[in-house]
Order: structure tokens, then C-alpha cells, then sequence
């Protein structure tokens, strides 16, 4: 998360009063604090009307000073046309590092001194960047999160020689297994919406966006969607506004795609199913972050008529969410198990519609073999979102749902383990009884 250095002057006119020029170098305007305990430091130059000798910092009520003695040859031939003089001044550098750590320090007043007496400036904070940027027409996007999806749009960031090896490898193990198992598969990346909608997009593309890294892999690998065309081709219809995913209709698009690469008749689908649409007004995962939050209008998949059942969901969030859903009228009697990311909650809406058993098991492609192994599925898919691209999946073999669940339910009060213990019971662990599996996994 990067942290953003704001300052607030002591009054509208001391910093123009008292300095021609200053900047401050250390911390940046932005940047992502430190995790360790290393000491706060302060670096930069400055160019003081009345010749000051220092710099003061005062932090929780303790004081640090350096003298204003560094060279900066460079602040000298870059400003020597705007200020007479500037040739006597080329000491005008300073650095201050404290024995307080970073982490411990949320804000600092700042001053220049001469001899005794110091003129404060006035005082720098530091806060969390936000995690929405607003983009043209009111669009709101990701911004400043722990994948750097910005980053990954400009084309500022490669993937490692060592991630792209673990990528083809857990790729090659997870095929060969599959084909062991005679499950079909594809792999489904769900793209960011700056890649649909990039008018609206306050940044500028690159052919080097890591998605593109990344497809440059497995281009030669048919199993591998990535639908940017066909989502894009509906773009009004896609994406939203207020959120990062995308709408009900954009999850049925590249669910046509996934049929059709199973080699499924997607025709005879929609001739069996009657798929319609509502309009939604809804507070995304982004408008939710501003004040007050506003409502989008989004579609989604109207499910009145739906003949699907859940008959298991260990109601866990994120990572280590399980649910099941059963359809004794679905076209295909086969069981579907979704190894995938927040994309796959309205992606799994019209699959429960074509098999009559799917199994979404949320873990962002990570594949847990013992799912595999109970539920021998004749389908699989793994789906994962664009900007998640910088971490591959654990080992092939080596991931553990039960782990994550685990993890999960230790870090919940007694009140909310016993509530989330009456939720599972509820279920009638659907006609196969293959869910009590699940509730084994998801034992409290």
C-alpha cells in the first residue's frame, strides 16, 4: 500500500516568506513505508530567504536537527537562472535520520533555524493512498493496491524469469494430472476493466501490461481464455462503474467462451435455459470506499427461475470459500469444480444452469488435489483475475483448502464460530451426501 506525504503550512504565507525554494526528497510524495523498524529519516535541500543554518523536526515532542551543509551541485545548476546569488549557497543539502522508526512516526513539524531561532513551516502527515481513482465520465478504478494493478497497466512492471517457470510449471503439472484423471480443463483470466474500458482509464496503456506478459507464455496453449475481445465488444454491458469485477452479462460472456472451449453447445444451452437480465442499482467494492458511497446501476442475472440448489457453503469470505450447487434439471449431468477468484461469484451463475453439479472452491487457480480426488470431476476450470498474475499458485499438489479454512475460523471470536456452526448444519449436504467432505474441511 503506498503511503502518501501530504504537508499543511503553519500559515498561507511562512513557506513563501521565509523560502526562494525547497524539496523534500525523503520520504517521496509517495511511497510504500517500510516494514521493519528502520529509523525515520528526512533528506532534501532548501533555499531560505534569510539564510538559515539548519533544519529542525519536531516528533512527539522530541527535536532533531541537521545543518543545512550537504553540496548540491545539482540544485545549483538547475535553479542558477531564478535566483541571484546562488552561486554562494551550493551547500544547501540536508539529512536527518532519527532513533525513532519509521512505523512510529504519522506526522513531523518541520523548521528552518537560524542559530537559536527557528521559523516553522509547518507540519507534514502521512496517510494510506486511496484505493480509488476516478476516472473520466465518473469510472472508478483501482488504485494503490498490494498487486499494483496501475503499475501492471503502464508496462512498469516484468515478470521474473523465475515466476514465468513457475507458471509453465505448475501449468504442465496440473495438465498432466488432469489428463490423468480424464477431466477436461481451461484456465480463464478475468482482465481488469482499465483493460475494457481504457478510455475511461486515467493511465496509459502498454503492449508490455503483464497480462500480455503473460499470454505471450501460453499463446501457444489453447486452453488458456482470455476474452478481452469479446468483453470489450460489450463494454457498456461488461463492467460497472462501481466496481472492479464485472457485471452479471460480462461473467455470462466469458462463460460462453468456456463453453465453447470445453467443446460444449453453447446454442443448445440457450435453447434449453431462458437466461434474462435485471437492472441493479448497487454500491461496488469501489464506490464503497468514498463518502458518501454512491449507487451504479449494474446487470445481473435473474436467478427467479433458476432450478439450481445450494446445498453446501461453509460461508467463509475470500480465500477458502466453498459452495456447492446442485441441478437436477441442468442440460449436462456432469460435475464442474471452479478452482477461482472473487470473478467466479457471478461466473458461476450460469454454469450451475449447464452441469448438474459445481463445486466453486475459492482460491485464485490454486488447485487442491483432495478435491480433485473426492469429486472426480469431468470438468475443470481455474479462473483468476489479471492483476493477481504476479503470484503464481503454490506447488502443484501442495496446496491445502483446509489450511485456509482453518486459518480462517482461528482468527473468529467463539461468538462468530458458534454462528457460523449453525449456518453450515443447515444444509442437507445435498442428494449425493458428497458434501459432508466439506464439512469435514470446514470443521470448527
Amino acid at each position: 500500500m503506498a503511503t502518501l506525504r501530504n504537508f499543511v503550512p503553519s500559515t498561507a504565507e511562512s513557506v513563501s516568506e521565509l523560502l526562494h525554494a525547497w524539496n523534500i526528497e525523503e520520504p517521496a510524495p509517495s511511497f510504500e513505508a517500510p516494514v521493519d523498524r528502520s529509523p525515520f529519516t528526512i533528506s532534501g535541500w532548501v533555499l531560505s530567504v534569510h539564510e538559515a543554518t539548519h533544519i529542525l523536526i519536531d516528533i512527539a515532542g522530541r527535536r532533531f536537527s541537521s545543518p543545512i551543509d550537504i553540496e548540491r551541485t545539482d540544485v545549483v545548476q538547475a535553479l542558477s537562472e531564478g535566483y541571484e546569488g546562488l552561486h554562494d549557497v551550493v551547500k544547501c543539502g540536508f539529512s536527518i535520520v532519527t532513533d525513532i522508526p519509521f512505523s512510529d512516526v504519522s506526522s513531523f513539524d518541520i523548521a528552518v533555524g537560524h542559530e537559536d531561532s527557528p521559523s516553522w513551516l509547518g507540519t507534514f502527515f502521512f496517510e494510506e493512498g486511496s484505493k480509488v481513482q476516478v476516472g473520466r465520465e465518473g469510472w472508478l478504478f483501482l488504485d494503490n493496491d498490494t498487486n499494483n494493478s496501475v503499475e501492471q497497466y503502464t508496462g512498469d512492471i516484468a515478470l521474473a524469469d523465475q515466476l514465468k517457470l513457475d507458471w509453465l510449471n505448475y501449468i504442465e503439472h496440473f495438465s498432466v494430472d488432469a489428463d490423468q484423471r480424464c477431466s477436461k480443463w481451461r484456465f480463464l483470466l478475468a482482465p481488469g476493466k482499465e483493460y475494457i474500458l481504457p478510455e475511461y482509464y486515467p493511465h496509459t496503456s502498454s503492449p508490455q501490461s503483464t497480462p500480455n506478459q503473460f499470454f505471450e507464455i501460453f499463446k501457444a496453449n489453447p486452453r488458456f481464455i482470455y476474452p478481452i475481445a469479446e468483453l470489450t465488444k460489450h463494454k457498456a454491458l461488461t463492467y460497472w462503474k462501481g466496481d472492479t469485477h464485472w457485471t452479471d452479462y460480462g461473467a455470462y460472456v466469458a462463460f460462453t467462451q468456456v463453453v465453447s472451449g470445453f467443446n460444449l453447445d453453447i446454442e443448445a444451452f440457450e435453447r434449453h435455459t431462458k437466461i434474462t437480465y435485471t437492472i441493479d442499482h448497487s454500491t461496488g467494492d469501489l464506490a464503497e470506499k468514498l463518502a458518501p458511497p454512491p449507487l451504479h446501476p449494474k446487470i445481473a442475472f435473474n436467478t427467479a427461475d433458476s432450478t439450481s440448489t445450494v446445498t453446501f457453503s461453509n460461508h467463509i469470505n475470500n480465500n477458502g470459500k466453498i459452495v456447492i450447487f446442485e441441478n437436477s434439471s441442468a442440460l449436462i449431468h456432469s460435475t464442474l469444480v471452479i478452482f477461482g477468484s472473487s470473478s467466479s461469484d457471478s461466473l458461476v451463475k450460469p454454469f450451475t444452469l449447464l452441469f448438474s453439479r459445481v463445486v466453486q472452491v475459492h482460491s485464485s487457480a490454486s488447485v487442491d488435489t483432495s478435491i480433485l480426488n473426492h469429486e472426480c470431476p469431468d470438468y475443470v476450470l481455474l479462473q483468476s483475475n489479471s492483476r493477481f498474475i504476479l503470484e503464481c499458485p503454490q506447488v502443484f499438489g501442495t496446496y491445502s483448502i483446509k489450511s485456509v479454512i482453518a486459518d480462517k475460523l482461528q482468527r473468529l471470536t467463539d461468538l462468530e464460530k458458534q454462528r457460523l456452526k449453525v449456518k453450515v448444519a443447515s444444509y442437507q449436504f445435498g442428494v449425493s451426501h458428497k458434501n459432508n467432505f466439506y464439512r469435514a474441511l470446514s470443521t470448527i
